[in-house]
């Protein structure tokens, strides 16, 4: 999961031509609507949550020069695959997002997002991904399981005004930004409260893994070690051998993925150090690094990171 694209970006991408509805279980009717990313990346960080999107990184806006031409780039990207996810059909305009979300409403979606996963579909599917014996590797599970947490948040939504595509959720975040800006502690305590609740259950139900908690100076050290090791000329240069010898017919989206890889890499070396071995360690880890998703040593580690390794891959410069 540490990724040259965030979770938000990478699940969007390879959602199949149908629409919200018809991944919670209804009809597939979707039709293309073209949309932009404007999520902040966290790639290197392991594929951060949708309720880490809406909650802890919606906290301040995008400050970071290097997040918003991240964001953009990955918005270029990741643009054709997300029309599918529109249920406005062809030649009609969508009726304007909300503008503004209040309290009940932002406890409301978090709440029926908590019981579609934990008693719907969403939550069963996640329970296949831990049962099945395919040999597949942590960070495809990881992506799995987000893509089944976007599809269901993306349905939630809808039902209070917002398109059930990208842009509609970028609709949901500004809101839920500016709501969680004017929030009074306890109010976004609670918020926070229920955001980790469905973390917890996606993390168990998928991993069969129990989220722990880590203290911010630790996961500010374990971060700035792998981001340093991502960073050495050895490794970036060995990871663009490795994209540029790929086919020429070869997608961004197969080079991010084949890039994924190397960074896992590093990430499976560097965490049995700090007590966190094999696949269970690393999911560990990851749950417990969104608490402090949007601290700003932590942010600005990974945001220098993935600017040097995208940019020394070429991978800045896909869509």
């Amino acid at each position: 999961h540490c990724h040259c694209l965030s979770a938000v970006t990478m699940a969007l991408r390879r959602l199949p031509g149908a629409a919200a509805a018809a991944a919670m279980g209804g009809s597939a009717r979707a039709q293309p609507a073209a949309s932009s990313s404007a999520y902040r990346l966290l790639a290197l960080g392991g594929r951060r949550s949708i309720a880490t999107t809406t909650v802890a990184a919606m906290r301040r806006p995008l400050s970071s020069p290097a997040a918003e031409t991240m964001a953009q780039a990955a918005g270029r990207a990741a643009a054709v695959q997300t029309r599918q996810l529109s249920m406005v059909p062809p030649g009609t305009s969508p009726a304007p997002s909300p503008t503004a979300i209040t309290m009940e409403e932002a406890e409301a979606v978090l709440g029926t997002t908590k019981t579609f996963i934990e008693l719907g579909l969403p939550g069963r599917k996640l329970d296949e991904i831990r049962d099945e014996s395919t040999g597949e590797n942590v960070q495809s599970k990881w992506q799995r399981m987000m893509e089944i947490r976007l599809r269901c948040e993306l349905h939630v939504i809808n039902a209070f005004g917002y398109e059930a595509s990208e842009m509609g959720m970028m609709a949901y975040r500004q809101t839920m930004s500016a709501l969680l800006q004017r929030t009074l502690p306890q109010d976004m305590a609670r918020i926070q409260g229920v955001d980790q609740e469905i973390w917890a259950i996606m993390i168990r139900r998928t991993f069969n893994v129990e989220t722990e908690s880590i203290d911010l100076g630790k996961a500010t050290q374990v971060v700035a070690m792998v981001t340093s090791r991502m960073q050495q000329d050895a490794f970036l240069e060995a990871v663009k051998e490795k994209l540029d010898a790929m086919p020429a017919t070869s997608t961004p989206l197969e080079k991010n993925a084949e890039l994924q890889n190397h960074l896992l890499e590093v990430w499976t070396e560097v965490l049995p150090t700090y007590g966190y071995e094999g696949e269970t360690g690393y999911v560990k880890f990851q749950a417990a690094l969104v608490e402090h998703s949007a601290d700003p040593s932590i942010a600005t580690l990974i945001n220098s990171a993935l600017m040097t390794v995208t940019t020394r891959t070429g991978l800045n410069q896909a869509g």
